[in-house]
């Protein structure tokens, strides 16, 4: 598994997933392509938002922790921890307003990811 300088694995795990410490700019294309591996990501408080492409079904290049305040299931100020699962590619992404998050449009994308419980 590859990570960033700036995102560190932490020890624990919960359920299957390798849980990682992360900024906000981080993306799931930095941990893997593999489709099936899941992550349990800790997003900090005081997020800022970044780049988002997909609703409910994320592009690897998008900001995990902003794809998470978008799906509604943390905040930038508080930050929090979710499960996200890697997924084949789309060819196309729908954006959309949720949360104050705008996500963009795109095309094909070799991996994508979700949130799981």
């Amino acid at each position: 598994m590859w990570t960033s300088p700036a995102a560190t694995p932490v020890v624990a795990s919960r359920a299957g997933a390798e849980a990682v410490s992360l900024t906000w700019s981080s993306r799931i294309i930095q941990f893997s392509r593999e489709a099936g591996r899941k992550f349990v990501f800790d997003c900090p408080k005081g997020g800022r938002a970044e780049r988002v492409t997909g609703t409910d079904i994320y592009g690897e290049t998008s900001s995990v922790c902003t794809a998470a305040v978008h799906a509604g299931l943390i905040t930038m100020e508080n930050g929090g921890r979710v499960t996200a699962e890697v997924r084949p590619g789309h060819e196309t992404f729908s954006g959309s307003r949720r949360n104050g998050i705008t996500s963009a449009s795109y095309g094909r994308m070799t991996n994508s990811f979700v949130f799981v419980r």
